[in-house]
């Protein structure tokens, strides 16, 4: 080989040598970046969560921005308790905030995925199970009465976004909130269950159960413009039923003893 050849050949060997040499340091400085990211103190998130106002309280935040846990949860009055959260980074590259999400408080036990849509202001729920304890709901009454009971409740997916209302839903619902009422009455158990499902722009609950005394079918539905309706139907095979229902305020239609309510969506808490 000539000399000519043999120095194109070095030259050549060494251009391969920086390009590695670059990609290498590429590679490094994006995982030396990535690394930073995601191991950056989970107190980055305190703007964020300020933002929400007075309807969010916490302790503190610990773990990193990614992983990490929430200390002592209060929203619009109501204790939830730790909340653990685990980001998906990879969802930002999609304009989407995603993160799986644990809750263990005295009122609220949950597990579930949820993502925001950061432009077009959508929210989803994935797999998202638990209960919570219905005492906590301070600014509502039933019937007349302050909450009690539970609701258990096996979300596979509620979609929502802002100015459009409910896109996708699907999953089931259960509760005693009336159990506490009817037995007090001498009117037996009342668990209530049901799909959840989108009716148009709303959210529905359709709730159903029955007893010795009759059955009950209530609708619950959450609208676009942020209120709700409620509406409840009771077919009484008692004197007694009927007689407690229409003292609460049902009234006698066709249909059976018809309870309806409605107004804009508060928070729950005190």
């Amino acid at each position: 080989m000539s000399v000519a050849a043999e120095d194109a050949v070095a030259r050549g060997r060494s251009r391969r040598r920086r390009g590695g040499g670059r990609r290498l340091a590429l590679i490094g400085a994006i995982a030396f970046g990535g690394s930073a990211v995601l191991s950056a103190p989970a107190s980055l998130l305190r703007p964020a969560l300020d933002a929400v106002g007075e309807r969010l309280a916490y302790e503190r935040i610990e773990g990193a921005i990614w992983r990490g846990r929430i200390r002592r949860v209060t929203i619009d009055g109501v204790a939830l308790g730790d909340v653990d959260y685990s980001f998906n980074p990879a969802a930002l590259a999609l304009g989407r905030a995603a993160a799986r999400v644990r809750i263990d408080g005295a009122l609220a036990k949950a597990v579930g995925r949820i993502d925001f849509g950061l432009a077009s202001r959508s929210v989803r729920l994935r797999s998202v199970r638990g209960d919570f304890n219905l005492a906590g709901v301070k600014r509502y009454r039933l019937l007349g009465a302050p909450f009690a009971g539970t609701v258990r409740f096996d979300i596979e997916e509620i979609a929502w976004r802002d100015g459009a209302g409910c896109l996708n839903a699907a999953g089931n619902l259960w509760t005693d909130a009336l159990s506490e009422q009817t037995r007090r009455l001498g009117l037996g158990e009342a668990a209530l269950q049901g799909p959840i499902a989108c009716i148009g722009e709303d959210l529905r609950v359709s709730l159903r159960g029955a007893n010795e005394m009759g059955s009950a079918f209530v609708n619950v539905d959450l609208r676009p413009d942020r209120t709700y309706a409620l509406n409840a139907t009771v077919e009484a095979d008692r004197a007694e039923l009927r007689q407690a229902l229409e003292l609460a305020g049902f009234r006698r239609e066709a249909a059976g003893l018809v309870y309806n309510v409605y107004g804009p969506i508060k928070g729950i808490g005190s």
